[in-house]
């Protein structure tokens, strides 16, 4: 039997594993570089909100790995295929979600929160903005697919 494996040690391993530098790649998709920094921040989302109980197992953590990495993966191929088709994410949506997230963070109820927000904005904020802008575009492609003709 597997033992557990606290999800928030995990975190911490990730948190150390945050500090790449700009040749640090998750991977190279059609030549789109998608940041090591990137990946740890949504799986550090992910496990945050998948295992909020705190316990899993090695076999669980590695497959949830894969499972986010997969993810993330489908996205950048999806955000690549909505480029090609011309789609492009609306730029006042992507600063309105991202005033709204730096506003959520500076000003959240827990000291602790606020002070990592500030430590980590510069960090975080265009990662975040990629992410936006990838959601909108995967967004409008699925629209525009399910809005073919026949």
């Amino acid at each position: 039997m597997l033992t557990g494996h606290s999800v928030f040690a995990e975190e911490k391993n990730a948190e150390s594993e945050g500090d790449t530098s700009e040749a640090d790649y998750f991977a190279i998709i059609n030549n789109q570089k998608v940041s090591a920094a990137e990946y740890i921040y949504r799986f550090r989302k992910s496990l945050r909100e998948k295992f909020y109980h705190g316990k899993i197992s090695k076999e669980e953590l590695d497959n949830f790995k894969k499972e986010v990495a997969d993810e993330l993966v489908r996205e950048v191929l999806l955000e690549q295929e909505a480029i090609k088709q011309g789609l492009r994410p609306d730029s006042d949506q992507v600063t309105q979600k991202l005033n709204s997230l730096d506003e959520k963070f500076t000003n959240a109820e827990s000291e602790e929160e606020r002070d990592s927000w500030k430590k980590d904005r510069e960090q975080v904020l265009p990662i975040m903005k990629t992410r936006i802008e990838r959601e909108l575009l995967v967004t409008k492609l699925k629209e525009q697919v399910k809005n073919v003709t026949t």
